[in-house]
Parts: structure tokens; sequence; C-alpha cells
């Protein structure tokens, strides 16, 4: 799914109504990089949007939202480069062959010699 829905953005990729937003930039430098998406959309940044985890509400308890567990925590920087250590040779190269253009045309690699 995540080929499909990247090639499908791609396209979108130079249109003045699209903002990209790299999860590395968002979890190194999350300030800089929500003020930016709110400039963008127009909208004040508020201190108490780096206060996100700290929000009660439905959408935070993970007995109904077992996929958003990682919600009540603050931004961190833990899962960055996770899946180059965390795959083995084999799932390395079907990743590569699958996606090595993908991560070139975003920036992430410059070629597939990684």
């Amino acid at each position: 799914r995540w080929i499909n829905d990247i090639n499908a953005g791609l396209h979108w990729l130079n249109d003045p109504r699209v903002f990209v937003v790299k999860y590395e930039n968002l979890v190194l430098n999350p300030q800089d990089t929500i003020r930016s998406v709110l400039d963008f959309l127009d909208e004040p940044f508020e201190d108490s949007v780096m206060n996100h985890y700290k929000v009660s509400g439905p959408s935070r308890d993970i007995k109904n939202y077992p996929n958003n567990i990682k919600a009540n925590d603050p931004i961190n920087d833990k899962s960055i480069g996770r899946w180059k250590k965390e795959l083995n040779e084999d799932q390395l190269a079907f990743f590569k062959k699958e996606c090595g253009e993908i991560l070139i045309k975003l920036g992430y690699e410059k070629d597939c010699n990684w």
C-alpha cells in the first residue's frame, strides 16, 4: 500500500496546494516543522500544539484505538532509520527493488547503492 500511496502523491509534489512533510523533519525538528505546516495553512501556532500528548479524549483511548497507542507520547526520533537495522538481507533487497527509485525521488537516497 505504501508504494501505491507514495506514487499517487508524487503526481502532486509541485502543486502549490501541497505541503510535503518528511517524517524525519517532523521528529527531529517538530516545532519548526509544525510551524511551517500551520503557516502553509494560514493558521496560528500555539505552544499547546507541542503538548498534543497531554490532551485527553476518546481518540487517546488505546482500547478503542489500538493503532493510535503512540499518540499519548511526545514526538521522538526513535524510529528514524529503524528499517535499515531491523530488515534482514533478503528483506532489504526486496525493499530496494520495490522502493529504491521512490526513495531517490523523495531525496532519501542518492542512488541504489545503499
